[in-house]
């Protein structure tokens, strides 16, 4: 960012120092955005993977011993079904986590706006430059709003005040 600042000529006129800028704040806001796009396919990646798991580990639930032998095998099944269960609360916990990542991931993306926050690291770079375009566009402003009031007198002749003539 920085070297794309000092590209910016000084001693052109506002109007394409301002355009320059909004260009670099769009490419930041673009690369920003890709990040995040980054993010969340990772995230439901990963929140996939961790269904995936849990399901196959559900699917491999220990069956109860059955026939004559069952009694000798409890043991075997009691503590298998142990394990079976921590490591299905383990898989849970995996997955709220993979849910509440892509969650928040998903929640920045929306309610992050890159090109504010583009402004925001390109004013605290170069003050000065953001300082004069924000004056530029502050007088253009003014001019347009006198404009639009010069405009609307002279389609009302004799109308001064609010709601004359009505």
């Amino acid at each position: 960012m920085a070297a794309d600042l000092r590209q910016i000529d000084p001693n052109a006129p506002i109007e394409q120092q301002a355009r320059a800028v909004e260009t670099l704040v769009n490419r930041m806001a673009d690369a920003r955005r890709a990040v995040f796009d980054w993010a969340a396919g990772k995230a439901s990646q990963r929140e996939e993977r961790r269904r995936k798991a849990t399901r196959r580990l559900r699917e491999a639930k220990p069956q109860p011993p059955t026939g004559l032998l069952a009694r000798f095998k409890q043991r075997d099944y009691e503590t298998a079904l142990d394990q079976w269960q921590a490591d299905m609360e383990r898989a849970r916990r995996l997955q709220e986590q993979a849910e509440k990542t892509r969650g928040r991931i998903s929640y920045a993306t929306l309610y992050t706006d890159g090109r504010a926050l583009a402004r925001k690291e390109i004013a605290q770079a170069a003050p000065e430059l953001t300082g004069r375009i924000e004056a530029h566009r502050q007088a253009e402003r003014q001019k347009a709003q006198e404009r639009i009031k010069s405009e609307r007198q002279a389609r009302q002749p004799g109308r001064t005040g609010p709601r004359r003539g009505r």
